[in-house]
């Protein structure tokens, strides 16, 4: 289970690092698009890492695993991380909309929260509460008009926090 694994907090704080990272790099004077898309998939892979040990798992109970199942295996990990990648980016995309980024931010994180209460998810639900509770504190100073934008900071690190959400809720 994710929830009892000691190492996922420590890959999520990685790979959130890499992706803030990148974003303030790119905020303060560019960094090149495949630099961007480098750190994101690393990042995504750490975030994959312990999904992916459970995948093995099932597939590793298969009576006959052989090139079918690493096929499989290979494609299921290239969608995930294509995803991820997929999540960082769409967040940046809305940033430069008022409040856009801010308002899904809070339903989304509001929902999973939600969901992971109804079917006992753990402590992974109050990370998206809190998520939630943090994203509105900055809705005032990014809506109705905005005085600040998350930058690829802000809006990065949110991407990849719906990701983990999605992924080990």
């Amino acid at each position: 289970s994710l929830d009892n694994d000691i190492n996922t907090p420590l890959l999520v704080g990685v790979a959130l690092l890499l992706v803030a990272t990148a974003g303030w790099i790119d905020d303060h004077g560019g960094l090149r698009a495949r630099y961007r898309f480098i750190a994101h998939c690393v990042a995504g892979s750490l975030l994959l890492m312990p999904v992916l040990g459970g995948v093995s798992s099932i597939a590793a109970m298969l009576a006959t695993p052989g090139w079918e199942v690493l096929i499989l295996f290979g494609t299921i990990a290239l969608a995930l991380l294509l995803a991820v990648v997929w999540s960082i980016n769409l967040h940046n995309f809305m940033d430069g909309i008022d409040g856009l980024l801010a308002s899904q931010s809070i339903f989304v994180f509001s929902a999973l929260a939600g969901i992971g209460l109804v079917f006992g998810s753990s402590t992974w639900w109050t990370a998206a509460l809190a998520t939630s509770a943090a994203v509105a504190g900055f809705l005032p100073f990014n809506f109705p008009k905005a005085r600040v934008f998350m930058g690829d900071v802000g809006s990065g690190a949110l991407g990849l926090l719906v990701a983990v959400a999605v992924l080990y809720q």
